[in-house]
C-alpha cells in the first residue's frame, strides 16, 4: 500500500495528464474516495484506490496504458 499522501495535481503529473482529465477519470469512484473540499491532499488509502482503478503509473508503462484504456472503456470515459 502507498504510504504517501499526494495532491490531485501530483497524481495527474504521474499519469502525464492534465488535472481536469484526472478528475474525469475519477468520476466513477468519487463517492468511494470521500473527497473533502477542505483537504488538498489525498490520503494514502485514496491514492491506493486510484492506483487500483488506473494502475500505478510507476509500473510497466505498456501495461499501465492498457489498463487506462480499459478503465476508460469500462466507465465510458472519453
Amino acid at each position: 500500500m502507498s504510504q504517501e499522501s499526494k495532491s490531485l495535481t501530483q497524481l495527474a503529473a504521474e499519469f502525464k495528464v492534465h488535472r481536469n482529465t484526472m478528475k474525469r477519470w475519477l468520476k466513477p469512484i468519487l463517492k468511494d474516495l470521500n473527497l473533502s473540499s477542505k483537504r488538498k491532499l489525498l490520503l494514502p488509502w485514496q491514492v491506493e484506490m486510484i492506483y487500483k482503478l488506473l494502475d500505478n503509473p510507476n509500473n510497466d508503462s505498456e501495461k499501465n496504458s492498457d489498463n487506462i484504456e480499459l478503465a476508460k472503456e469500462d466507465y465510458n470515459i472519453l
